[in-house]
């Protein structure tokens, strides 16, 4: 790997969740935010129409 190549930023401390309950409701809460989010682009698309177009930034 040439120096040109190596990535110069560095990642921080990644937080974990160790209790299980709490990992648990993180997860069912991140999910009901998906949830949520995907209902809002599928009606934004409905309104729209064909002029609705799914771009990589909304994925």
């Amino acid at each position: 790997m040439t120096e040109e190549d190596r990535r110069h930023s560095v990642a921080g401390e990644a937080y974990l969740i160790t209790d299980e309950m709490a990992r648990a409701e993180a997860e069912a809460k991140n999910g009901l935010r998906q949830f949520d989010l995907a209902c809002h682009i599928i009606m934004d698309a409905i309104e729209k129409g064909s002029g609705w177009k799914l771009r990589p930034s909304t994925i």
